[in-house]
């Protein structure tokens, strides 16, 4: 097994009624999509470290106050973020319905809409003891029940694994260079860490301290 604690995407804001919360994630494979027929669950982390399940009724890309985009989840009434929220990921509310002897692959009872990137990714797991933690997974596919996801090579799923949700994977990446023509970006990636294949966005810290969104359209690995 190869897991770590569970990862949030940092909260940027609550609003003055506590109603909304935005969330510096992307607006794509982070949040499942949500109505107010059909509501999502978000787990909320608290300043103190303790985690809360918020229901949501909309999940919206927005443009923050350093102009990047984020997402601005929505419950249904005021009151529904904790003011002192912190962090922000999706609930893992997709039941395991199988996870093969070896730990290999797990099967999750999910749509294969996008929800949870091609791989490699994170996948955030609840055991039957309540406990949960984010798990790294090298490829997800489309299956009869749902969708497959496989470990990668020398690591394994839990056998006691009974939900699961797309893991938040917020990357930060040192850049080591920039191109004359200001088309070409390298950094280095923590381990195992990965960039969504483009078209995506990208967001950029200056040196000035400027927070500033770029859209990408490829990703390639250099030595």
């Amino acid at each position: 097994l190869c897991a770590s604690s569970s990862a949030q995407y940092p909260v940027l804001a609550v609003s003055p009624g506590r109603r909304c919360a935005t969330v510096q994630a992307r607006t794509t494979a982070s949040f499942p999509a949500a109505t107010p027929a059909r509501p999502a669950q978000a787990e909320v982390e608290r300043r103190d470290g303790a985690l809360e399940h918020v229901e949501y009724v909309t999940a919206t890309a927005i443009t923050d106050t350093t102009g990047a985009t984020a997402l601005q989840l929505c419950g249904k009434e005021e009151g529904a973020f904790p003011s002192d929220a912190v962090g922000a990921s999706a609930a893992p509310s997709s039941a395991v319905l199988y996870t093969a002897p070896s730990g290999r692959t797990m099967r999750v009872h999910a749509p294969n809409n996008g929800l949870f990137q091609p791989g490699p990714g994170t996948v955030k797991i609840r055991l039957k003891s309540g406990s949960q933690a984010d798990y790294p997974y090298s490829e997800v596919r489309a299956v009869a029940e749902g969708i497959e996801l496989e470990a990668p090579n020398g690591m394994a799923f839990p056998h006691d694994a009974v939900q699961a949700g797309p893991g938040a994977d917020p990357i930060t990446c040192v850049v080591s260079f920039v191109s004359p023509e200001r088309d070409t970006l390298r950094c280095s990636a923590p381990a195992g860490g990965r960039f969504p294949p483009g078209p995506e966005e990208l967001r950029v810290v200056t040196s000035e301290g400027q927070a500033v969104t770029v859209e990408y359209t490829k990703v390639e690995h250099v030595p």
